[in-house]
């Protein structure tokens, strides 16, 4: 990775901070995104619609409250989210949360099986089936859970790294390979992008 594009959508990354290029877990530089307590922001768009697919590779240099890896929506005009989907780290820090806002309704679930180790890293993941969320970790499904399905909006407030709430922690992590796919995607297939060499 060189600049701040989306390959396949075309979508500019802008704005955020502390952020910079470093070597990915093949050790090839300039390939991944190290946050130091940092952000970066994503085009207003629909991303959401139905079933989806979020995939990333994450290391973790601290562990922090509600740390994002994505938070994606838009908020009311009493300050609540609204219509986000957001998958990062939950309140225990250590382990991974999802949490879809269907309008201001949230559901959300934690997987309290698998603590992520700091300075490690993991390919993480995330499928929404109808109205059944999957946890991944390198591959293998780790938790699951009812999970509300996302409004089909356009959403304006979208973040790598950065809670919709200013009281959440900044990403102090390295991220590469983040992909957002509308379809639910095979245990297979995400096994296969785990596996899968540069």
């Amino acid at each position: 990775m060189s600049n701040l594009s989306d390959v396949i959508g075309g979508a500019n990354l802008y704005g955020g901070s502390s952020y910079s290029f470093v070597a990915d877990r093949f050790n090839v530089s300039h390939s991944a995104i190290y946050f130091n307590s940092g952000y970066l922001q994503v085009p207003s768009g629909v991303y959401f619609s139905d079933d989806f697919t979020i995939l990333v590779w994450i290391k973790l240099h601290s562990y922090g409250k509600w740390q994002r890896i994505i938070d994606f929506g838009n908020g009311d005009p009493t300050g609540l989210p609204m219509d986000n989907v957001f998958f990062g780290m939950s309140a225990e820090t250590a382990y991974l949360n999802i949490n879809t806002v269907d309008g201001t309704n949230k559901n959300d679930f934690d997987d309290k099986t698998t603590a992520l180790k700091l300075n490690e890293w993991y390919h993480v993941g995330y499928v929404l089936q109808g109205y059944t969320g999957t946890i991944y970790v390198n591959g293998i499904s780790v938790s699951s859970g009812y999970q509300n399905h996302p409004n089909d909006v356009t959403r304006n407030n979208n973040f790598i790294g950065k809670s919709w709430y200013s009281s959440d922690a900044l990403a102090d992590a390295t991220y590469d390979e983040l992909k957002i796919y509308n379809d639910a995607l095979r245990q297979s297939y995400i096994v296969k992008e785990y596996n899968r060499k540069p």
